[in-house]
């Protein structure tokens, strides 16, 4: 009877039946465990597939059914959308998780810039494509279907200095001492300003009517004077100002903006 304990097998799925006294022993085939075989072992665990793919348990095997986007036997592989060069006239591809997304080149736009989305602009004899931005003196400007739309921000006088004469200056202007009160930082000998005798005094206050009062802006700046160098004009100080970025996308909406110096 000892030796009957393996007859008939009682081991399932190929396993081995071994006569351990007046027992017996099942030893399993890969991917069966269990007293007599009969369990099939879970070869999804630990979760062998990667970017939440899906584990399928078999007999002995297992395969990883991928979430979008991912390739490979355990689904490490992220496929790249951007290897059959989807995006067209030059445009930039980016590979994502289940797509692409395309940089456009200025003048072109659509999921794949396949659309011409506007006119080019033509400037001082050059042609300028369609959404391209560029600085003129201190202001931004941009392209847009032909049309070109600049901040509104005065960009001032040049500076100049007067030993010099008129040669720092624009044709038709004049180097012009700056006045006293015109000095920030005193003194401010041999500074000037190129100046036209023509040129219309700017307006220093917001005025009345309805369009300074929805669209115009007053800023005021405090400066620590005994911290800044000698020689420095309130126009100098303004010229700074007009270049920092949130005065120039203000300009860009046709924000005019005027300035008052706290000295």
């Amino acid at each position: 009877a000892r030796n009957s304990s393996c007859l008939p097998n009682p081991c399932h799925n190929g396993g081995t039946c071994v006569v351990n006294g007046e027992s017996f022993t099942c030893v399993c085939k890969e991917g069966w465990e269990g007293p007599i075989c009969a369990q099939n072992t879970n070869d999804c665990s630990p979760h062998p597939c990667y970017n939440s793919g899906t584990c399928v348990d078999g007999d002995n095997w297992y395969r990883c059914e991928c979430a979008p986007g991912f390739a490979g036997p355990d689904c490490r592989i992220n496929i790249n959308e951007c290897q059959s060069s989807p995006c067209a006239f030059g445009a930039t591809c980016v590979d994502e998780i289940n797509g692409y997304r395309c940089v456009c080149p200025p003048g072109h736009s659509g999921a794949k810039c396949q659309e011409v989305s506007g006119r080019p602009c033509i400037t001082m004899g050059s042609v300028i494509p369609d959404g391209a931005k560029w600085d003129d003196d201190c202001n931004t400007c941009q392209c847009l279907n032909g049309r070109i739309a600049c901040s509104k921000v005065w960009c001032g006088p040049r500076p100049c200095l007067l030993h010099k004469g008129h040669s720092e200056c624009p044709s038709g202007q004049s180097c012009i001492p700056i006045l006293d009160d015109q000095c920030f930082v005193h003194p401010c000998t041999g500074v000037g300003e190129c100046r036209s005798s023509s040129l219309q005094p700017v307006k220093t206050k917001c005025t009345s009517d309805s369009y300074y009062q929805d669209n115009c802006a007053n800023i005021t700046f405090t400066f620590n004077k005994e911290m800044m160098s000698p020689g420095l004009t309130t126009e100098h100080i303004c010229s700074e100002l007009r270049n920092l970025n949130i005065l120039k996308i203000y300009g860009m909406m046709g924000t005019r903006s005027r300035k008052s110096l706290t000295k």
